[in-house]
């Protein structure tokens, strides 16, 4: 049994059902294949440890990729059973502000891992295990709390419940489809965007000064890889963030903002996945020459400071080393709007 279509608030989105293969072949690149091996690989390796919170962003984003192709593994989304369609909506609309949270929280802690680089590791450990945790979960429960809302809209507007879009079952009855999920993600891309330039500013102001007072560390530059992801990420940012206010704008809907929001699963497994600490141990071919030249690379390294101007080190415990150098502008796409 198909879902038929049904009522519909707003702008009528285009059917984009010939563009489901690309839909599907970016979810199951990024979200199904890529980020899995991102995830193994922070678990698996010995070389490196990586921080919980990086390892929870990549896990919120493949979830994101899951219910988003929920109705795609079955056919076409018009096709696809009431009960499937009704769950695939719900979950929907808890994916975007979890992944949206997760990404603010990353941000958050990097901020704070510039502002308090000297905090003493014993404190430290004794105040963060709570928040860790705190940290860890919040996305999930955002998740559920979204998710709980939209199946509820649903039971008593079952109507508005269909897959117009041709690629995914979402919920089109107004205010919620318009302010629900893109109202909170765009809170967290503004925050977001405004704790990056803090971020920078601190980053900066931190060199400068290194640089000032050791003039050996002046002509050490930032590697052109971590600009290279930085600016991969900026730009990505910059147009889903365009999509999200096109949504919320209600404007006439045209089919690339779909397409944007099915492509950041990829992203974010290009931008970490070209990190040191993810692709390092898989290139085995090079761990004798890397165990023959670590002692004095370590000798060095502890000898330059707390912090490493190029990498963006900052004197705290490994684990935060780890998150910051693996750390690149962190905008939540989660601003494309579910209920479109």
């Amino acid at each position: 049994m198909s879902m038929a279509i049904g009522d519909i608030d707003g702008p009528i989105p285009p059917d984009m059902s010939h563009l489901r293969p690309a839909y599907l072949g970016l979810h199951l690149a990024g979200g199904h294949i890529a980020l899995p091996v991102i995830i193994a690989t922070c678990f698996l390796s010995r070389s490196t440890s990586h921080h919980p919170m990086l390892v929870n962003l990549f896990c919120t984003w493949v979830l994101y990729s899951i219910c988003c192709s929920l109705t795609s593994y079955t056919g076409n989304a018009h096709d696809a059973s009431p009960a499937l369609c009704h769950f695939q909506s719900a979950v929907l609309h808890g994916v975007f502000p979890m992944c949206a949270t997760s990404c603010l929280i990353v941000v958050l802690q990097i901020w704070w891992m510039f502002r308090q680089p000297e905090l003493p590791q014993n404190r430290a450990i004794r105040t963060c295990r709570g928040a860790m945790v705190v940290k860890l979960a919040l996305p999930y429960i955002v998740f559920i709390i979204y998710t709980v809302v939209t199946a509820t809209l649903q039971f008593m507007h079952p109507s508005y419940v269909h897959a117009v879009n041709g690629l995914y079952c979402t919920y089109y009855k107004n205010p919620f489809r318009r302010f629900g999920t893109t109202s909170y993600s765009i809170v967290c891309v503004l925050l977001i965007l405004v704790f990056e330039a803090a971020i920078a500013i601190r980053y900066f102001s931190m060199a400068h000064k290194i640089s000032s007072e050791f003039p050996l560390a002046d002509g050490r530059s930032t590697s052109p890889m971590v600009v290279l992801r930085l600016t991969l990420f900026t730009v990505y940012c910059i147009i889903s963030f365009g999509a999200g206010v096109v949504f919320v704008s209600y404007r006439p809907l045209q089919t690339w903002p779909f397409m944007v929001q099915a492509g950041v699963p990829l992203l974010i497994a290009i931008v970490f996945g070209t990190s040191k600490e993810i692709y390092t141990p898989w290139c085995f071919w090079k761990k004798r020459r890397k165990m023959d030249t670590s002692q004095p690379s370590e000798g060095r390294n502890s000898s330059s400071g707390g912090l490493n101007v190029s990498e963006g080190q900052v004197g705290a415990s490994s684990d935060s080393v780890l998150l910051i150098r693996t750390w690149t502008p962190m905008t939540p796409i989660g601003a494309l709007q579910a209920s479109v």
